[in-house]
């Protein structure tokens, strides 16, 4: 999220227009207003136009921050279970499946942001967790079949699911229409 009010581009077009400002000192004039009742009315309506013209990049950027981020969350439950408390699993357990439409829908925006031009279609290593889950998956498999220390249990299921789950979708988004 700290992310988004950093991007210049929208803080430049909410506070380096100041004709929505004029307009709403105006309002608070005529329709006798206070001036913050004035400006928490036109500052509400100024962000949603900049939200409706950049919604799409906001909503990439949320689910792109909470697929990572889900990805971060079970690969420390699957390294360091034994040291972390169970409800953190089942936390990762119970977001399993909300996780696959979040990654569904990443990486249909992901291929509509490259085809109306708006970042080059190219490998691009922040994207990459697709192949992070493989690998992800390659490790844990190897480590459950070849070690005593790691089994076969839930935190390896959801890795199984979900890196099979992101190859599948991503191997949707390949195809050009």
């Amino acid at each position: 999220m700290a992310r988004l009010l950093r991007q210049p581009k929208l803080l430049k077009e909410f506070l380096g227009d100041s004709a929505w400002l004029r307009e709403c000192q105006n309002i608070a004039r005529q329709e006798g207003k206070g001036k913050f009742r004035a400006l928490l009315y036109c500052g509400s309506k100024r962000a949603m136009e900049i939200f409706r013209a950049h919604s799409l990049n906001i909503v990439y950027r949320v689910f792109g921050l909470i697929t990572h981020g889900y990805f971060i969350i079970i690969a420390l439950s699957f390294f360091f279970q034994s040291r972390l408390p169970q409800n953190l699993i089942e936390l990762a357990d119970s977001l399993s499946e909300p996780y696959l439409g979040v990654i569904g829908i990443y990486l249909v925006l992901k291929e509509v942001r490259i085809r109306v031009g708006q970042f080059p279609q190219r490998i691009i290593l922040r994207e990459s967790f697709v192949a992070a889950w493989v690998l992800l998956l390659v490790i844990s498999t190897a480590l459950t079949f070849f070690s005593q220390s790691y089994h076969v249990d839930g935190v390896y299921r959801l890795i199984i699911t979900n890196s099979l789950a992101s190859v599948i979708i991503r191997i949707g988004t390949l195809f050009r229409y």
